[in-house]
């Protein structure tokens, strides 16, 4: 690389970093605005979501299904499937009701 095209991307750097911290500087200011504009509304919900978005603070639901034996499954996928796929097969699908030998009610 020449010294010209050093110097020439060394000035486009510069200028991209001050572009990149001035449009985020301008997106803070139309937060912050949209956040009092939110709060003297009272509308407090819109005030919360924004300031959890801003915190980076999402809710992290959890991907772990217990087996019948107490067992934590992590793996989202098959193991998942095959054990709801279980689950409603022994709840749909209940034992046959014993029948009394006499042919009579069930006990």
């Amino acid at each position: 690389m020449s010294d010209a095209n050093k110097s020439e991307y060394s000035c486009l750097n510069k200028m991209v970093k001050t572009s990149c911290k001035k449009n985020v500087n301008n997106w803070a200011l139309r937060v912050a605005a949209d956040l009092e504009a939110a709060a003297m509304r009272g509308y407090q919900r819109g005030v919360w979501q924004k300031i959890k978005y801003l915190s980076n603070k999402h809710i992290r639901k959890s991907t772990s299904v217990r087996v019948k034996d107490g067992k934590i499954i992590s793996d989202p996928h098959a193991q998942f499937k095959e054990r709801w796929k279980k689950h409603f097969t022994e709840l749909l699908n209940p034992p046959p009701v014993p029948q009394c030998s006499n042919g009579g009610e069930p006990v």
